[in-house]
């Protein structure tokens, strides 16, 4: 079956799709990108799974997942990976509150985050 309500980030010419309801009870970690080829590639799974969370990749070359729904809670933090490490790392507080469903842009000294709920 497919996902629901995941995140999508512009990545190295190609997308990057993570997370995602997988059913009514059970949110998903994967993550994968699609390259300029038209081929789609497992990355590293998010360490915990999330929905409704939005992502973006930045100029150092990280793809960030930043707050969400987790499978029992709102998150404020984030997670951000370095294709070139291959692990995700956590940020426990990026924004100032919980917040899901909202929209994310990368900004010099860090996001700028509209909307969603929280």
């Amino acid at each position: 079956g497919g996902r629901a309500h995941l995140s999508l980030a512009a990545f190295r010419g190609g997308v990057v799709a993570a997370g995602g309801v997988l059913d009514a009870r059970r949110r998903s970690n994967e993550v994968h990108a699609l390259n300029s080829d038209g081929i789609w590639k497992a990355l590293p799974d998010l360490p915990s799974p999330v929905a409704y969370h939005s992502m973006a990749s930045t100029e150092d070359g990280r793809i960030w997942s930043v707050g969400g729904h987790g499978d029992d809670c709102l998150l404020s933090g984030a997670w951000s990976l370095d294709p070139r490490e291959g692990s995700w790392a956590a940020h426990p507080i990026v924004l100032s509150g919980a917040r899901w469903a909202h929209g994310l842009l990368p900004a010099p000294n860090g996001f700028v985050v509209a909307g969603g709920y929280g």
